[in-house]
């Protein structure tokens, strides 16, 4: 006789039951793991029901149409870790510090898409931290940018004979920080000169060149440049080499001709003044961030050699909405490897996470908060926690829910453009004060929780 069989309706359950006990242990891991030659990717199982003290920052209620009007209270809120280090608290250290007179100089290194192109948003900063700080001069310039004329900075012109490698394609020449390696004419055996000239500003802090600087690559050859009519003899022998020029006695610019007859990678200038703070503007329009972990290792801490970042700022986003995707763990994770990848070469530096802001989309005939921006700030604000960054909240600072359009876009008069995603001079000069601000009441908070 046969007995019937057990019933094993359960069994199911139980392994279900496994697999999500195992899915709730790995989302407590930041990290990506690798098994064999299979990489897995971070995530979260429970990322959205988790709940920790930075969701503060966000400020859900602002996406609600019935609080889009608040002016007052916006929660932009920059937090930092003062218990791991990280942070703004080394940034915070060297303000004391130049302040004290223990410190000649303190840099940033902005880093943005679009909304910092032409210097804006860090040009007002700059001025700002200058005002309070001291400092002059505009800090590094690329040789050539295509929107030269639109700088209000610094007057910049170039012959047309530059070659420019970019970081998105294929290399053959290391790209600058910039994400551009610029490289001049050359020929064996004949000149085939290129050339830049950068004159100063009638502006405070704008007006004189104090100290000027070129960056550039390995040379090889014969490899000379004169500026204004002075020759030099370029013979570097590292990854990243530095000539320090005399200011001009009698100009007002800098002509510099580079003479060459091998190639040659030219990474920028850097024009500031002795002791203060300067802000270096690194935009990178159209990309969202991810592809600056692909800036070399060598390039980047070299640079840092001369330059000594005290802080990071990383400001991206907005092109991400263009992908279609209402999931944003895989930018999340991009972004950390980017942290990662600047904490390699600038170990010292502070890393300051600026959120994207509003952006307007047109449905049914009226302007209005683009929906998924509310996820890609939380992935923001994810990766930044994780990486102990800074955060600062730009949607928030904005005024949240349909911000762009009804108090920047549509403004009398206007603080930003009718594409309802860029901010036009007027609302950067804003928008940077509104940081400013948040920077120096966070500043004098760790000033007051530890004293000298």
């Amino acid at each position: 006789m046969h007995l019937p069989p057990k019933n094993k309706f359960y069994q199911p359950f139980i392994l279900l039951l496994l697999a999500g006990i195992i899915f709730i242990v790995l989302s407590f891991f930041d990290s990506s793991f690798k098994i064999g030659e299979l990489k897995f990717k971070a995530f979260s199982f429970l990322n959205d029901i988790k709940v920790d003290s930075i969701n503060k920052v966000i400020h859900y209620e602002s996406t609600n149409p019935s609080n889009s009007n608040t002016s007052k209270g916006r929660d932009t809120y920059v937090e930092f870790s003062a218990d791991s280090g990280k942070g703004l608290l080394h940034f915070f250290e060297a303000l004391d510090l130049l302040s004290n007179g223990k410190k000649k100089k303190v840099r940033i290194a902005y880093f943005g898409d679009s909304m910092i192109e032409d210097d804006y948003i860090t040009q007002d900063l700059r001025n700002q931290l200058q005002v309070m700080f001291g400092g002059a001069g505009v800090g590094f310039l690329p040789v050539t940018s295509i929107n030269a004329e639109d700088r209000q900075t610094i007057k910049q012109t170039f012959s047309s004979n530059w070659k420019v490698c970019e970081l998105d394609e294929v290399l053959t020449h290391p790209t600058g920080i910039s994400g551009k390696t610029f490289i001049p004419a050359w020929s064996s055996g004949r000149s085939n000169n290129s050339w830049v000239k950068f004159q100063f500003l009638d502006e405070n802090r704008l007006n004189d060149f104090h100290q000027a600087d070129l960056f550039y690559g390995k040379s090889e050859g014969l490899q000379t440049i004169q500026v204004n009519k002075i020759p030099f003899v370029l013979n570097g022998k590292n990854a990243v080499n530095r000539l320090e020029f005399d200011k001009p006695k009698t100009s007002d610019s800098y002509y510099v001709t580079f003479k060459a007859d091998h190639s040659l990678d030219v990474f920028g200038f850097n024009f500031d003044s002795e002791t203060g703070i300067f802000l270096d503007n690194y935009s990178f329009s159209g990309k969202n961030g991810m592809n600056l972990s692909a800036l070399p290792d060598s390039v980047l801490a070299g640079l840092n050699n001369y330059l000594n970042y005290d802080l990071i700022v990383l400001q991206f986003g907005i092109n991400v909405l263009d992908t279609k995707l209402s999931n944003f763990n895989w930018y999340e994770m991009g972004m950390c490897d980017v942290v990662n990848h600047f904490r390699k070469s600038f170990p010292n530096s502070s890393i300051l996470i600026v959120s994207a802001g509003d952006r307007g989309i047109k449905k049914n005939g009226k302007w209005t908060s683009n929906p998924e921006i509310p996820d890609l700030i939380a992935a923001q604000q994810n990766y930044a926690r994780k990486k102990s960054c800074g955060f600062w909240n730009l949607y928030s600072a904005m005024g949240g829910y349909e911000s762009m359009a009804k108090s920047w876009a549509g403004a009398v008069p206007a603080l930003a453009n009718k594409d309802y995603t860029h901010f036009n001079r007027e609302g950067s000069k804003k928008i940077a004060s509104i940081l400013f601000d948040d920077l120096i009441s966070e500043y004098n908070l760790y000033k007051n929780n530890f004293p000298k």
